[in-house]
């Protein structure tokens, strides 16, 4: 795909090509519709470029949804604290009050 192509309708060229070299930032709204046109889910985009990688937060979420009733608290008090290290994530901040809690039982 050409970057006139992926400009098409939301900006001109040269946009493109200063958001690619990292020149010109752009609105959410923007990047997940130059996501969609590039035929990726914001999913699929951030795993690649994390040089294919899955990221922290995906990690830590993968963990606590697989947590299960024969869980220890060793493994939740490990979990916590890897929680804890991330910031400004509204999901993780949810995880970290759940797993208190969990603890405090």
């Amino acid at each position: 795909m050409t970057q006139q192509e992926l400009a098409q309708n939301l900006f001109d060229r040269s946009t493109i090509s200063k958001i690619e070299n990292n020149e010109l930032s752009t609105t959410y709204e923007n990047k997940i519709k130059l996501i969609t046109r590039l035929g990726l889910t914001p999913n699929e985009f951030e795993y690649i470029s994390n040089s294919y990688q899955v990221g922290t937060k995906d990690q830590l979420l993968y963990r606590f949804l697989n947590l299960d009733d024969n869980v220890d608290q060793e493994e939740i008090n490990g979990l916590l604290q890897d929680c804890i290290f991330v910031k400004n994530d509204e999901d993780i901040k949810r995880i970290v009050i759940i797993l208190k809690i969990s603890l405090a039982d």
